[in-house]
């Protein structure tokens, strides 16, 4: 499951008091200007922090009455124009916010691709007009604002799951505290805190950071109760190929010494040993693959189901498929290539004796 941004080298935190509305740009501008750092922004709702309650609501495209839209909600977030390209969110179209999204410009939003495809079916978004909810100075408001882009959906609430689509509003447009600050960097994300910290203590000496985490730790807290049950089903998926090994190479073992009379005979009848060898490694290989084939076709049926249960690595994983398909027949070729080779270098009346 790709989470829709990209966890490594990003720094998240927010500031203890807040940060003035007016000051967010001008304390961006410092963060970025620390070496190591690549891009910042912030939002009001961190995806994966569920220490902050969801903000959600009805949204309304133009052209669709109250009634028709009743059913229509998403998550609202407000970032900062720096915001989505320092998370690694894909963007489909259009474009980021930049600082002329600001009050008193025209309103804008950016939506995720699942609104997107959902609220206008083979049709760009770019140039939309849709009715949401803003932070206003009266509370919160529905406003109409035109859709600027469409980025790749985030995983806010499930890395297994899209719950809904999402509206993304420029903070300066639609203030919402507090906000959670990120950093992409080139450096250990850590390493960056101490100066952070320093950085902040000059400027109010009563803020603080809070909630300083690298963004892979709430990757990691997301999938750890799946973890351990991940951990046991790995080590049954080791054991059932150890397993199927042994199982392949004792039948063929004993299929194959069940006929050392008959090869016996062949070679007392002309069959030179090398003739013997082939013919009991072709009869067990084209066994051993067609079971092969078969399986690797059923696991990959199989798979389909496995795609919301498993983080970081494909239900078709190459490294899987690749040592199931060398350690099966490896063990298929050793259980017939011992008695096989027994076979071809003992006395063939001794064979028929047996």
């Amino acid at each position: 499951v790709r989470p829709g941004f990209e966890p490594r080298h990003l720094l998240a935190f927010q500031i203890g008091n807040g940060m003035p509305g007016n000051a967010v740009a001008d304390w961006e501008a410092q963060l970025a200007a620390l070496p190591g750092v690549e891009r910042v922004g912030a939002t009001s709702h961190l995806p994966l922090d569920t220490d902050i309650p969801n903000w959600y609501s009805p949204y309304r495209p133009e052209g669709v009455d109250e009634n028709q839209a009743a059913t229509l909600i998403s998550d609202l977030r407000c970032v900062t124009p720096g915001y989505l390209a320092a998370m690694g969110a894909r963007l489909v179209e259009g474009r980021y916010f930049d600082r002329q999204d600001r009050a008193g410009s025209r309103q804008v939003v950016i939506v995720d691709d699942l609104l997107a495809r959902t609220t206008w079916p083979d049709q760009s978004a770019i140039g939309k007009k849709i009715v949401a909810e803003h932070a206003t100075d009266n509370g919160f408001e529905p406003v109409s604002s035109e859709v600027v882009g469409v980025v790749e959906h985030l995983h806010s609430h499930s890395l297994t799951k899209a719950v809904r689509g999402q509206i993304y509003l420029p903070f300066e447009q639609s203030r919402r505290s507090p906000l959670t600050y990120v950093l992409r960097t080139r450096v250990d994300p850590l390493s960056l805190v101490p100066a952070i910290r320093a950085m902040l203590h000059a400027r109010s000496r009563t803020a603080a950071m809070a909630k300083v985490r690298p963004m892979t730790e709430y990757v990691a807290r997301e999938i750890s109760p799946v973890s351990f049950t991940a951990l046991l089903a790995a080590i049954f998926g080791v054991l059932a190929l150890l397993l199927a090994a042994t199982g392949i190479y004792g039948v063929l073992n004993y299929q194959v010494l069940r006929r050392m009379p008959e090869m016996g005979i062949r070679m007392a009848l002309g069959a030179r040993a090398r003739d013997v060898l082939r013919l009991v490694l072709r009869e067990g290989l084209v066994l051993t693959a067609a079971g092969v084939v078969l399986g690797a076709a059923g696991s990959l049926v199989a798979a389909r189901s496995l795609g919301a249960l498993i983080y970081g690595v494909s239900p078709r994983d190459p490294l899987s498929y690749g040592l199931a398909l060398l350690l099966l027949p490896a063990a298929a070729l050793l259980g017939c290539w011992r008695p096989a080779r027994r076979a071809a270098t003992a006395n063939p009346a001794d064979m028929i004796r047996e």
